[in-house]
């Protein structure tokens, strides 16, 4: 009987853990120009999947709605702070403070959650989100006061079957499945056989990159209009290389954060430049459905070649996980030496 409690057990916390999401809050759905309001990212991944990070560039992505899309001026969204992730087991959160500089009726488009699963990189969308932005010098009528009202006679709550009688059973149920389950984990936790220590491999980030650039090359994708795919594509393998490459949380900032960023004595400016317009381009095509001539897809793709092999540094490794090191030529990977383990 314990046996079929455990395996039941089992199946229902797999079936549970097979959710991933992502939830971005606002503390207010309203606001004038230039107060401070606060965005909460949350995220949830099933354990086994590779947290990859998320997109923050999707925020530049924010329009007013009360305009059309040949109306829009500068930007007027300003990020005036962000704080560092916090993680509690396979749930992340991130707070970001911003204010918005002109009235309207401004939409958040869905920010992208990056995840890999059994090696495989995938991608999920929050809910897109909507604030409205008044002017402090609007009028507005408020009503100070309710009116009375009559007091009514008490209203008797009538017995609920399900909450008087069969909750407390399946709470006394679930209760017990969850004993014979932790009973479980702890005999087969003090059972198991002793594991043998993995021995990691080790990348270049140029590898990386290049790996992901060279399957972009190969399967062309503007060829079949998927031009939003390929540049989400194009942009992450580049954010992935910036990160591992120069020490920067790329694949979590806006373009307008990596470019101040790689300003700073990180790069040629000739490359910095580059990459803006590269980033910029995207965007128009992912937030703006911009189609972009036909050969500026196959020239930006050899921009981002030449790009990686020009910064390349081959003496500085990531390394990879058991899941990872199956996506790579085995010629690519390495070990590192022993002076430097040590």
């Amino acid at each position: 009987m314990i046996k079929y409690f455990a395996i039941i057990l089992s199946v229902l916390i797999a079936w549970t853990a097979q959710s991933q999401q992502i939830q971005i809050e606002l503390d207010t759905n309203q606001m004038q120009i230039g107060d401070k309001v606060n965005l909460k990212i949350t995220t949830a991944i099933s354990p086994g999947q590779v947290f990859k990070g998320v997109d923050l560039s999707y925020l530049d992505s924010i329009y007013n709605q009360n305009k059309q899309a040949e109306q829009e001026g500068p930007a007027v969204f300003e990020i005036l702070d962000s704080s560092e992730w916090i993680t509690n087991g396979n749930v992340r959160q991130r707070d970001i403070s911003f204010t918005i500089w002109e009235e309207g009726n401004y939409k958040f488009a869905p920010i992208p959650l990056n995840f890999s699963s059994n090696g495989t990189a995938r991608q999920i969308f929050s809910r897109p989100k909507t604030i409205l932005v008044g002017s402090p010098l609007q009028n507005t009528n408020a009503q100070d006061s309710v009116p009375l009202a009559p007091i009514k006679s008490i209203i008797e709550t009538p017995r609920n079957l399900f909450k008087d009688l069969l909750l407390p059973i399946l709470k006394i149920l679930g209760l017990l499945l969850l004993v014979i389950g932790l009973g479980y984990f702890i005999y087969r936790l003090l059972n198991k056989k002793e594991e043998k220590i993995r021995e990691p491999y080790y990348i270049n980030p140029h590898d990386i990159a290049l790996t992901r650039l060279e399957k972009i090359q190969e399967e062309q994708p503007w060829v079949k209009e998927d031009f939003k795919g390929y540049h989400s594509d194009l942009t992450f393998a580049v954010r992935e290389y910036l990160e591992n490459r120069f020490s920067i949380n790329a694949l979590e900032m806006t373009t307008g954060e990596i470019m101040r960023s790689l300003s700073a004595g990180k790069m040629d400016d000739q490359w910095v430049d580059q990459l803006k317009n590269i980033f910029n381009t995207a965007d128009m095509v992912k937030f703006a459905k911009a189609v972009p001539p036909y050969d500026l897809h196959k020239s930006t793709l050899d921009k981002c070649i030449e790009f990686v092999n020009s910064t390349k540094d081959i003496n500085l490794l990531v390394e990879l996980s058991e899941e990872e090191e199956k996506q790579y030529a085995a010629n690519l990977l390495k070990r590192k030496p022993k002076e430097e383990e040590s």
